[in-house]
């Protein structure tokens, strides 16, 4: 099986979900031309299998022939595992994602629809092909659905839909939907971190509206002082204000917080930065 590891959705997207593939380097993307304006997911995999390189298609090949003779669910879900990773490794997220949710429906649960969703998500951030972002947002809110009807009170599931709605933009849907939708979660678990730094994040990438997103940083770090996120997110948004004080003290308290040694380690570049660039004072 493939080791297990931990990948950021990318972008605004705080959230982060054990998916079932572990690479150094993300898949390349690929374009294609000449598309119908939907796709299937049997045409999705035809259409990722083209692009792969003659070794590569040997490699899905033999996982896909492996599955088709394995009759003990366990068995077949562990190949699909492989196969899901090999087809991310190669660059086909979208098929990647297929695989996944093969996967979720034999396990049925909010771990598996979640895995399965965040692999779509991925599709959807790194594709350049309209037909295949569609087709990715489309199985990322299905698999994010079914795992908030398994798993209704974990958080992290209603994050993730309202952000594919968000990056996604689902023909038919308001703009706004997303962001209500992460507003109304808000409301309904008023002390939940995770939803409170979505939001602060977004305010801070999206809008700039440092306004919105203090107010939410400083709730989290009420809530969890030793917040890593929530204290380097204030840091930065003293140091790009020009509070230079704030920032320096928000980024020592960061450093206090964290373990993380590469995070201590550039902490340490940016307080060294303020020191070798004193503030401008005005002149005669």
């Amino acid at each position: 099986m493939q080791a297990k590891h931990y990948l950021a959705l990318g972008g605004a997207l705080v959230l982060i979900l054990i998916l079932y593939f572990a690479f150094d380097k993300a898949p390349q993307e690929i374009k294609g031309e000449g598309m119908s304006s939907s796709m299937t997911a049997a045409q999705v995999k035809e259409f990722d299998r083209g692009r792969l390189s003659a070794s590569q298609k040997e490699i899905i090949q033999a996982l896909e022939d492996s599955i088709s003779v394995a009759f003990v669910d366990t068995q077949k879900i562990e190949l699909l595992k492989d196969l899901s990773g090999k087809w991310y490794q190669f660059g086909g997220l979208a098929s990647a994602g297929i695989t996944a949710e093969e996967i979720a429906q034999k396990e049925n649960t909010g771990n598996a629809w979640g895995i399965a969703g965040t692999t779509y998500y991925l599709g959807m951030q790194r594709t350049t092909i309209p037909v295949v972002k569609a087709f990715c947002v489309e199985q990322a809110i299905t698999a994010f659905e079914s795992a908030i009807s398994l798993e209704p009170d974990i958080a992290d599931h209603k994050i993730n839909l309202a952000l594919t709605y968000i990056d996604g933009q689902p023909a038919g849907e308001p703009p706004m939907k997303g962001i209500l939708m992460l507003q109304d979660y808000q409301k309904q678990d008023s002390t939940n971190t995770q939803i409170l730094l979505t939001l602060a994040r977004l305010s801070v990438t999206r809008t700039r509206d440092y306004g919105k997103a203090l107010p939410r940083l400083r709730q989290i770090l009420t809530l969890e002082p030793s917040h890593v996120e929530a204290n380097m997110m204030i840091a930065q948004i003293y140091a790009e204000t020009g509070q230079r004080e704030q920032a320096v003290q928000a980024f020592q308290t960061a450093r206090a917080t964290t373990k993380d040694q590469n995070l201590q380690k550039q902490i340490d570049n940016i307080l060294n930065s303020f020191n070798s660039s004193p503030p401008q004072t005005s002149g005669d």
